[in-house]
């Protein structure tokens, strides 16, 4: 392929040797595809439990697209589409700390999804709950009862305001072996630049009033509300969902024994002390972003053992906190 080429002045002969490298370059560059795709397989990026394009995806940053197969450029938001998730039966065998359908374990940025649930040909005998974990700890964030029958394409919106490194789905072991593949594919992506930087998410819950995000270990998310830690502050992240005009009200009391905490956020702070029987209700400043996060730290604790000797309740507890809707915004008097 290479020969020796003889010429008079030094400039031919530098163009000769150039020419000859690009040659060399460019059948390397054509040859390789061919060579590695024989040898190797293709790589499915959405089999993966995230994808950094997405974690750090900002359309402000960088405006501008390429997708190369084919080749054709556009906006950021353009290749969101491409940066699918998904699991199938028998893909992840290893074992996860928290069982999720198929170990779908995924790591989601702020942002909205479609998460879509193919069921096999079997499908379902009878309805089963299908259920949403956001975080390691605690209880699903929300259920649903699915029919799921055969060939069926399930589908849900998921809003995450925050990042979450664990979403997955749960369900009974009939459910799994119903379902086929699961496939999550982000609609919008909030930029890298403007998402709020909280601790790592460990549990999450609906409440009529917002969405909650906890990042404590031994703080649980329970269906009317949830208690902090006794003695020690305890961090949440408030989410109120777009469109909801109301402020949030936390409703506070220390359960059996008299408890003082501090409430606060990024620049505002709240100071109550409660007797037994006692309750306070504080209004949490609003941010543009929608998002609060918030840290109670109590000053005092029980244990319920202490109080009632029928309890199997062993938490050093501090307050019992209900999420509320409170005044409209710019309005004085509540709804």
């Amino acid at each position: 392929m290479l020969a020796k080429v003889r010429t008079v002045r030094a400039g031919a002969s530098a163009l000769v040797a150039f020419g000859t490298l690009t040659a060399a370059l460019l059948i390397i560059m054509l040859g390789q595809p061919l060579v590695t795709g024989a040898l190797l397989p293709p790589i499915d990026l959405s089999t993966r439990a995230r994808l950094t394009a997405l974690d750090g995806f900002d359309a402000r940053a960088r405006p501008t697209s390429i997708i190369y197969t084919p080749l054709k450029t556009g906006d950021a938001t353009a290749v969101l589409p491409q940066l699918q998730l998904s699991v199938r039966a028998g893909q992840r065998s290893d074992p996860q700390p928290v069982r999720v359908i198929h170990n779908g374990r995924f790591s989601l940025p702020a942002g909205t999804y479609t998460i879509a649930v193919q069921f096999n040909s079997r499908g379902m005998e009878r309805p089963e709950p299908l259920s949403l974990q956001i975080g390691r700890n605690g209880p699903p964030m929300q259920t649903w009862t699915v029919d799921g029958h055969p060939r069926q394409l399930w589908q849900m919106s998921l809003w995450l305001p925050v990042d979450a490194n664990f979403v997955g789905l749960r369900g009974s072991a009939e459910a799994e072996r119903a379902i086929e593949a699961i496939t999550i594919t982000p609609n919008s992506v909030v930029n890298a630049g403007a998402r709020p930087h909280i601790p790592l998410v460990l549990s999450a819950a609906i409440y009529p009033a917002a969405n909650l995000y906890f990042h404590s270990e031994q703080t649980y998310p329970e269906a009317a509300g949830f208690w902090t830690r006794g003695k020690q502050g305890t961090q949440f992240t408030v989410a109120i969902p777009p469109g909801q005009r109301e402020t949030v009200v936390l409703r506070m009391h220390p359960g059996s024994k008299g408890n003082a905490a501090t409430v606060s956020t990024f620049g505002w702070q709240q100071h109550v002390s409660l007797k037994p029987g006692d309750a306070a209700e504080i209004e949490l400043p609003t941010f543009a972003t929608g998002v609060i996060p918030v840290s109670i730290d109590a000053e005092g604790g029980f244990f319920p053992r202490d109080f009632d000797p029928t309890s199997n309740d062993r938490r050093f507890l501090g307050f019992w906190v209900e999420v509320k809707k409170g005044k409209v915004q710019g309005h004085d008097n509540p709804r």
